[in-house]
C-alpha cells in the first residue's frame, strides 16, 4: 500500500471507535512486570470463553504473551485516559509510581501473581491459547479463567483521541 493510501486508511478505521486496554503480564526474560496499551480488544466466545487482542509484531513484550502466558485485560475507565497514554509509551517502568495490585491467578501449571491495575471498568484474567499471524501483528486468542465488572464509564478512542461514554453500569443495556 502507498503511504498516502496508508495514511487514509488509517484516518478511515479512526471513524469507528474502539474501548481502550491495558494488557499486564510478566517478562518472559526476567519475570518482572510488563504492560501496554490496546484498542483492539474483542469477545471471539462464550463457551469456552475466549477473547481477543493484537500486538505489533515488533513489540518488545511479545515473547510475554505467547501460548500458555497468563495475563490480566483492564478495560479503562473514562478517568483513566493518563494510564493509557503511560502504557502506550516506550516508557521502560511504567509502573513506577503507580498503584496496582498483584493479583493471584489459578492456573493448571500453579497459581501465579500477575500485575493487575486499579480503577477499570472490567477487568479478565486470561491465559494466551494460541496466537496468529496477522500482518504487522500478531492476533493473540486467550480463554478467560475469571472477570469482574466495575461501575465506572468506559474510555473509548475515536478520530485519534479519547473520549468518554456516559452510561450508567448499574442499568442493564
Amino acid at each position: 500500500m502507498r503511504a498516502a493510501d496508508e495514511v487514509a486508511f488509517r484516518r478511515a478505521l479512526a471513524q469507528f471507535p474502539t474501548g481502550v486496554a491495558v494488557i499486564t503480564g510478566l517478562s518472559a526474560q526476567d519475570q518482572k512486570p510488563v504492560g501496554i496499551t490496546v484498542s483492539s480488544f474483542n469477545s471471539v466466545s462464550l463457551h469456552p470463553p475466549l477473547v481477543l487482542w493484537s500486538l505489533a509484531r515488533s513489540s518488545r513484550h511479545l515473547g510475554s504473551f505467547t501460548v500458555g502466558c497468563p495475563h490480566v485485560i483492564h478495560v479503562l475507565a473514562r478517568s483513566q485516559e493518563e494510564l493509557a497514554r503511560r502504557f502506550a509509551s516506550s516508557e521502560t517502568d511504567k509502573f513506577c509510581g503507580i498503584d496496582f495490585e498483584h493479583k493471584q491467578l489459578e492456573l493448571e501449571s500453579g497459581a501465579r501473581a500477575l500485575p493487575s491495575l486499579l480503577g477499570w471498568t472490567a477487568r479478565f484474567s486470561c491465559v494466551t491459547e494460541t496466537v496468529y499471524p496477522g500482518g504487522d501483528h500478531c492476533i493473540i486468542v486467550a480463554r478467560v479463567d475469571s472477570h469482574e465488572v466495575g461501575s465506572a464509564a468506559p474510555l473509548v478512542f475515536v478520530r485519534g483521541r479519547f473520549a468518554g461514554l456516559d452510561c450508567d453500569a448499574s442499568k442493564p443495556g
